[in-house]
């Protein structure tokens, strides 16, 4: 042994073995960390969808409140004309969100459905409907089958009433669950992910991608269904047909709304490829000057896009200085001549032409009005703004009156860049609300 380790290229060999093996703990403590980082991200990406399904549910039941309150006012749903179904039905042709429009008597029993029902329907122990009644207001029920429809949804009902305030009906509308599925396509799901909506005893109710075998089936008594009826809100891993998936899961609906949950499962060796992929690549190249190299490409290229980031928001920042001062000027050096607003002030032009007039509108309305930016992240070449609008409203503004009192709307805001110019943007602010001294806020409308 000794004459052995007095070689000199044994010697040597040794020594390369030891520079090399820190470098391979190092690549496989590495790859452990990739794995987990990634898994992590991908389960927040996951919880990011869950909220914002349900969010969107959320807007979904404020927007059919407005829709029932309106219906609830039409003569023909008052005095159950019989032109009250065709008229629902229009409505429903125009309004693609729901399943059904309907109105219910007094006793339950229903009289008027855009959907023609097989038979006679009775609706009174419908819970939208008993809230309805009970509370005079707006209610939502469960989220469950339609008894006319047949589909998995979401019902709200509000009350019809007469001119002496006597109850003559509950006007109703059946949210489809299968919009759940139009949210999955806009936001590009990877292929492999699934998104079921459960109701609250465990029982599917939508399956995308679509699995007709398992919608109306009760998966209580599975771990990942078990835990989300239990925490209602969270993240885990589980397997499914033989496959592991890491779970986000977010209960539906708003305030009063019924229980229900959103699940959102992505493949576990989808998320960690890109990870094990790396592990791989990097057993072939052993040796720490290719380390160095990548950890230095690594350090520089998110020294870039931080500089991007930075660039971006700095040119976002200029749109709210043109809102705030009038300086139509400003928008010159951020904003593409061809800018495409998707969310237009009504009558503005389009380009940056239509943004510059989308400031003298703001102006003109709000002479002392000013878009606070209470947030702002950068990711590529989008900037989302969380704004703030307050100012004092002394003209019209997207069709109000003008009120004369100070008010408040708050609003997310995105923009995408290219070629160092602001190319595109949306905008979706709450409606705006009036600041009153003893009463706090109020609608402005």
């Amino acid at each position: 042994m000794r004459s052995l380790l007095s070689n000199l290229r044994v010697r040597f060999l040794l020594l390369v073995l030891a520079a090399l093996l820190p470098a391979l703990v190092l690549l496989i403590v590495s790859a452990n960390e990739q794995r987990d980082q990634a898994v992590d991200a991908a389960q927040e990406d996951a919880a990011r969808l869950a909220s914002l399904a349900a969010a969107d549910q959320q807007r979904l039941i404020a927007g059919t409140r407005q829709l029932l309150v309106v219906l609830a006012l039409l003569p023909e749903v008052q005095t159950d004309s019989p032109a009250c179904d065709g008229l629902l039905a229009d409505l429903l042709a125009q309004f693609p969100l729901y399943a059904n429009l309907g109105v219910i008597s007094p006793d339950g029993t229903l009289v008027c459905s855009a959907v023609a029902p097989p038979g006679p329907v009775n609706l009174a122990d419908r819970e939208y409907f008993q809230g309805a009644v009970q509370t005079m207001d707006f209610s939502v029920g469960q989220y469950q089958t339609g008894r006319v429809t047949g589909k998995p949804v979401l019902n709200c009902g509000y009350p019809v009433v007469d001119e002496a305030g006597n109850l003559t009906g509950v006007v109703y509308a059946s949210i489809d669950l299968a919009t759940l599925g139009q949210f999955a396509a806009q936001a590009n799901l990877s292929e492999g992910v699934i998104l079921t909506v459960f109701d609250r005893d465990g029982t599917v109710l939508v399956r995308q991608p679509n699995e007709a075998s398992l919608v109306g089936q009760t998966l209580v008594g599975t771990p990942v269904v078990d835990q989300m009826l239990s925490e209602g809100t969270g993240v885990t891993e589980g397997s499914e047909n033989g496959a592991s998936y890491l779970y986000a899961f977010s209960p539906l609906g708003g305030e009063g709304a019924g229980t229900a949950y959103l699940s959102i499962a992505v493949p576990k060796s989808q998320v960690t490829a890109r990870a094990e992929q790396a592990f791989s690549d990097n057993l072939t190249r052993l040796g720490l000057v290719v380390l160095v190299v990548l950890v230095a490409a690594w350090v520089g290229g998110d020294l870039l896009v931080r500089r991007n980031t930075e660039a971006n928001k700095h040119l976002v920042r200029r749109i709210y200085d043109a809102f705030n001062s009038g300086g139509v000027d400003l928008l010159d050096e951020a904003v593409a001549v061809e800018f495409e607003d998707h969310d237009p002030m009504p009558n503005q032009a389009s380009g940056l032409a239509g943004l510059k007039q989308a400031v003298g509108f703001f102006r003109a309305a709000f002479p002392d009005g000013e878009m606070e930016v209470d947030e702002m992240l950068a990711d590529g070449d989008k900037v989302i703004a969380r704004i703030t609008l307050r100012g004092t409203q002394s003209g019209e503004f997207f069709g109000l009156p003008p009120s004369g009192k100070v008010v408040t709307a708050e609003g997310i805001e995105l923009y995408r860049i290219a070629n160092g110019k602001i190319t595109e943007g949306w905008s979706r602010f709450a409606p705006p609300m009036s600041e009153n001294e003893d009463e706090g806020y109020t609608p402005a409308v």
